[in-house]
């Protein structure tokens, strides 16, 4: 059972990285497919393992944001994950203007830990809306 959860999340990381990095460019694993399952299976296990016990230490800072300081703990955990794994890496990135018809975005640039925000974001989205599509 345990073995069946770990294959499932790496598969849907792998997904998820994969797809992330062909939107937001700050996001490189080299283009190795290797780098690609390796990054995948470091942050399963990171987030398997590392990351309830970095929940339960900072329990009381979480409990205070009322939860906001869980998307700083994603974060930290995808910046495990860029140093344990190399070729795996976050940069700094910008966005291009997107409009259609009357509606409009404009171009953003992401510095360091803006990328990392918006890259964990991202890997989260991709990677709950493709277990929601396996479950």
């Amino acid at each position: 059972m345990m073995l069946k959860r770990i294959v499932r999340s790496v598969l849907l990381k792998s997904g998820s990285i994969y797809v992330t990095s062909l939107y937001l460019t700050g996001l490189s694993f080299g283009g190795s497919i290797k780098t690609l399952f390796i990054s995948a299976v470091t942050l399963s296990l990171v987030n398997m393992f590392v990351r309830p016990l970095v929940k339960i230490v900072m329990l009381p800072i979480n409990f205070l944001t009322l939860g906001l300081f869980s998307w700083f703990i994603n974060v930290l955990m995808l910046y495990l994950t860029t140093t344990l794994v190399p070729n795996f890496s976050i940069s700094a990135f910008s966005t291009t203007k997107f409009t259609y018809q009357s509606f409009y975005i404009p171009s953003f640039e992401f510095g360091f830990l803006g990328s990392f925000i918006a890259i964990s974001f991202f890997i989260s989205l991709v990677y709950s809306f493709l277990a929601w599509l396996v479950d």
